[in-house]
């Protein structure tokens, strides 16, 4: 006769007990799963749904809401003419002059600009494969003809391409601009056709949360922008009191039509600045600057990314303020500190402040933008390096960053009418031109004015009070 042995029922009904446990909680476990795939499946739909009848909305906008509006010329930030050459201080030995400030370059500069396939400023670039897209003709565009393009891409999904773009952007570490360029570079070769490219790059700026339109004229798309800073030198129109930018120059006198509306409310507008301009290539050139020093001239060796000096090229210009308080690449800045520092040691504050100053004048050459770009053009500290010359705000950009990484002073920009220079705090000497600024006194420093000291004014703008910029 078989005997139950009851000393074992405690372990056994343990053991029911807990594979039931397990089994109901593997169950629960499943079934939350599910429905949290179910809930994110339904949220997306929703939030599909909600972009599809927002897009077709905007689609039917398209279709009506489009006026003709007054196009302005271009700002400019400063009417009076600059100076055709570096003023020179009476009876200084012009003659050494003469023979210094030459660019020497160890190479030319070639750096890749945007529109190469292969790289965009100097970086090696995977292409983004970009949807196909069935385009009306947009050789005479319309109202109805750009409706009707919307309405093409938002039937593509661009969710993924959205993702991929914003991760280029965070890796290149480009700012709003340079994203922009990075676009217009990424469609070059599947969207040669100038119109198409524009109306495709409208479309993705405003999904990447951009405040983009485009005006229209018998033949082109423009792509405008609004921005946080003023743009000076672009055409521009007005709409519900906000100032957006061509970005590209209308050469007629047809009418020039846009929509009055805002594709999403919380789109932003651009960000015009030198904080994020992109990650440094790696690829350095290094350049030979000859300055005077006492009676012959010295050399030393400058480098800098011919990435970022190129790529500054193509932004447009704005306010000084951003030129002055904006931070060489950290290539620049070690070539700049161990080249010169080194120079200013057993140096009084006011001798190392002419040393710089006298270093800045004496070691670039002297000419106005309109004779080495055709326009307008202010440089930083690396494109003072890669181009052939400099101008007034050029010397004075350069100059303040000097002053302000190796002397650890403070400094302000001085803005007479056609002319830029500086002013450092530091003490007050006799016959010292100085000015005054939020209860701080400095002395000005022109890197313009050829053999100067600090202090000294040029005579053509002693009777002039500049504006100051603080930075």
């Amino acid at each position: 006769m078989n005997v139950l042995d009851t000393r074992a029922l405690p372990c056994t009904l343990f053991i029911i007990i807990s594979l039931t446990f397990s089994i109901i909680q593997t169950t629960n476990a499943s079934s939350l799963d599910d429905d949290w795939k179910a809930f994110q499946q339904t949220e997306n739909q929703l939030f599909n749904d909600f972009r599809s009848e927002h897009d077709k909305a905007f689609t039917q906008f398209l279709e009506e809401h489009w006026e003709e509006f007054d196009l302005f010329q271009g700002k400019t930030r400063d009417v009076t003419p600059k100076l055709p050459k570096a003023p020179v201080v009476k009876n200084w030995i012009t003659s050494i002059y003469d023979k210094i400030g030459q660019t020497i370059f160890k190479e030319e500069p070639k750096a890749k600009n945007y529109k190469d396939s292969r790289f965009f400023f100097g970086h090696q670039i995977n292409p983004i494969q970009f949807p196909s897209i069935d385009f009306p003709d947009l050789n005479h565009p319309n109202n109805k003809k750009l409706a009707q393009t919307w309405k093409q891409f938002s039937n593509i999904d661009h969710e993924r391409t959205i993702q991929e773009l914003s991760r280029h952007k965070k890796n290149l570490r480009l700012g709003d601009w340079g994203l922009y360029l990075y676009l217009d570079y990424l469609l070059q070769d599947q969207l040669p056709a100038e119109n198409q490219r524009i109306s495709y790059l409208w479309f993705l700026l405003n999904k990447m949360n951009y405040d983009v339109k485009v005006a229209y004229d018998k033949t082109q798309i423009f792509l405008m922008i609004p921005s946080d800073q003023t743009i000076y030198g672009k055409s521009f129109v007005e709409i519900k009191q906000v100032t957006y930018y061509m970005l590209k120059t209308k050469t007629d006198q047809s009418p020039l039509l846009s929509y009055p509306g805002k594709y999403s409310k919380n789109n932003q507008s651009f960000v015009v600045d030198f904080k994020n301009i992109i990650k440094p290539s790696g690829q350095k050139k290094s350049r030979d600057l000859n300055y005077k020093e006492g009676n012959s001239t010295t050399k030393i060796e400058l480098d800098f990314d011919t990435g970022i000096s190129a790529m500054l090229n193509y932004y447009p210009q704005i306010d000084l303020v951003h030129y002055f308080s904006a931070q060489p690449d950290e290539t620049t800045i070690q070539s700049l500190r161990s080249q010169i520092s080194t120079k200013l040691k057993g140096l009084s504050e006011r001798e190392s402040i002419n040393y710089l100053l006298n270093l800045t004048q004496t070691g670039f050459t002297y000419a106005k933008d309109q004779q080495q770009f055709g326009e307008e053009n202010y440089l930083l500290t690396e494109e003072s390096l890669l181009y052939q010359a400099n101008d007034c705000e050029d010397r004075s950009i350069f100059l303040a960053w000097l002053i302000k990484d190796l002397l650890e002073l403070r400094v302000i920009g001085l803005d007479f009418p056609g002319h830029i220079a500086i002013a450092v705090e530091t003490k007050k000497e006799t016959n010292d031109w100085h000015i005054s600024s939020n209860g701080r006194s400095y002395v000005l420093a022109d890197p313009t004015y050829i053999g100067a000291k600090a202090g000294m004014i040029m005579p053509s703008i002693k009777n002039e009070i500049p504006k100051v910029i603080n930075f």
